[in-house]
């Protein structure tokens, strides 16, 4: 294909002389690999598996782009080949009910992977055919390093008579093929490989791929953990980075942390841990969940640096901080309606080690009224169990550097407005005091999420400002009103926090349904908005 027609025609014109044409396999093969990269979601992010599901269809289109560019030439297939392997994943099921589109998303999704031998094309519309080329290709199979396997339902249609389809039956050749795969992942036997369910093509999937770094995995709790998984005597040494999803609208269907230990056992390496509804918290699940709460956690987190958690309550989230001694990044969230209030006990096993910490609690589904009817509902949840304490401390964390906690989580419970004011007057002098005891002298990024008792914090920030000798690496400060504050009083603390130079910021608190407070949106989740959920929050 030639690259160069117009300069031909314009040497001719001009008696000059004529530079000799360029094809597509003449490209010096780092620039193709550059292309090819640039088609690559993973290789444009960080973290991958875990990306907005608006970015998924981007993903797809670059993957056939790459598909295409295979067809090419024998240059792009060698170079682009293994870069179309980077990342397989699997559309999640749509959290409005509208199927059609997901599905449609879901058939393009699976006509993405593409291979040739002898020059001969073999596309991959499925799982069951993905899996089978890294079995036939155990040299692609190399070159895979996220997998995103979301929860997909069975389409259904609203009929009177209901009918049966039986179960794909495989071909001979790939009932061998599946079968020696399992065998050399240590699966236990199936009785037959005629046909074989999601659950078990995702685990031989993920055992069939040496080199995995990123997953991301759903499991209901009905189907508990990784069950053939659990049988493998192998490991997962490069896996870094695993994202358990949740559900939006079906938060009570995921499965419990506590069975998931079957793929965290197997990731020694493990970095960083996201798991959403991971506490099957539905009514009918209440012996479940408090069979976990009284067993031990059994998977030591050797390497863990980052654990987001949501949906677990503070006894169980001890209990898994208790075998992660290197974390540094916390973030949970602490669910007001079915758990108390994290203690500082709690907190311990990681106090030595914490860098930063987010902890958050208010849903868009809380923060419904006034500032006045939010804060009732949260100082009633501080103050349901009076033998606990509602505020935190973090003065004796001498590594955190970024706090990031709603005000009353910090402040503890705010009475009822006669009460509020009476004590707002009384420690008009104490107040700010009290406040900068609770933080820790290494803060350097300061963030307050919603900001409901806004007289209160900024009488705290006009006292903060005269002692920030006790905070010399205090660099931002960061507030989310509920309600909009006082023009004067924004402008004032911008000017001051700017003589020190200290940034201030206003941000707002989240307003997306189903989302997680200062957390925002699930992982793999859009909000409405087209945003990723995580904008207002800072990061080491």
């Amino acid at each position: 294909m030639p690259l160069v027609t117009a300069e031909k025609a314009d040497s001719d014109r001009h008696g000059k002389i004529q530079q000799p044409l360029l094809s597509l396999d003449q490209l010096p093969a780092e620039i193709v690999a550059t292309i090819c990269r640039n088609l690559c979601m993973h290789c444009r992010l960080a973290n991958v598996v875990d990306i907005p599901s608006r970015l998924v269809t981007e993903a797809l289109q670059d993957q056939q782009a790459l598909s295409r560019l295979c067809r090419t030439s024998r240059l792009f297939r060698d170079i682009a080949q293994p870069i179309l392997f980077h990342f397989h994943t699997g559309i999640q099921h749509s959290a409005d009910g509208d199927d059609e589109v997901m599905w449609k998303q879901q058939q393009q999704q699976e006509n993405h992977h593409h291979h040739h031998h002898h020059h001969q094309h073999c596309e991959s519309n499925t799982l069951e055919s993905f899996l089978r080329s890294l079995l036939q290709r155990p040299d692609l199979a190399k070159h895979v390093r996220a997998l995103a396997f979301f929860a997909i339902r069975a389409k259904t249609t609203t009929t009177t008579t209901t009918t049966t389809t039986p179960p794909h039956v495989l071909p001979q050749s790939t009932q061998l093929l599946f079968r020696q795969a399992g065998e050399r992942a240590g699966f236990r036997p199936l009785q037959t490989y005629r046909h074989v369910d999601s659950r078990w093509l995702q685990e031989a999937t993920i055992m069939a791929v040496p080199f995995l770094e990123q997953l991301l995995i759903y499991r209901s709790s009905q189907e508990g953990g990784l069950h053939y998984l659990r049988d493998s005597p192998f490991y997962l040494p490069h896996l870094k980075y695993l994202v358990l999803p949740g559900q939006e609208k079906n938060p009570d269907e995921c499965c419990h942390i506590q069975e998931m230990q079957d793929v965290l056992v197997k990731a020694q390496n493990l970095e960083v841990l996201a798991a959403s509804d991971c506490d099957c918290g539905s009514s009918t699940a209440i012996p479940h969940r408090e069979r976990f709460r009284t067993e031990p956690w059994k998977t030591a987190l050797l390497n863990l640096r980052q654990l987001s958690l949501h949906g677990l309550d503070p006894d169980n989230l001890a209990k898994i901080l208790c075998r992660s001694p290197v974390l540094e990044d916390l973030e949970y969230f602490c669910d007001m309606d079915k758990y108390t209030v994290l203690q500082h006990d709690h907190l311990t096993p990681i106090r030595d080690t914490l860098r930063r910490f987010c902890y958050t609690s208010t849903t868009w589904e809380h923060a419904q009224g006034s500032s006045e009817d939010v804060i009732e509902l949260i100082s009633s949840f501080l103050r349901w169990d009076r033998t606990l304490r509602g505020d935190m401390n973090f003065s004796d964390f001498p590594k955190l550097e970024i706090l990031e906690v709603e005000q009353l989580l910090l402040y503890g419970p705010v009475f009822d407005q006669g009460e509020r004011q009476f004590r707002f007057a009384t420690l008009q002098d104490v107040g700010p005091e009290l406040f900068m005891s609770s933080l820790p002298p290494s803060l350097r990024i300061l963030h307050i999420g919603m900001v409901l008792a806004w007289p209160e914090l900024y009488r705290d920030l006009m006292g903060l400002m005269d002692k920030l000798y006790r905070f010399p690496d205090l660099v931002t400060v960061a507030v989310d009103p509920y309600e909009v504050p006082p023009t004067n009083q924004v402008e004032e603390l911008t000017v001051k926090f700017a003589e020190k130079g200290i940034t201030f910021c206003v941000g707002q608190t989240t307003q997306i349904p189903f989302s997680r407070g200062m957390l925002g949106v699930r992982p793999g989740h859009s909000d409405p908005f087209g945003v990723t959920g995580k904008t207002g929050l800072f990061y080491l």
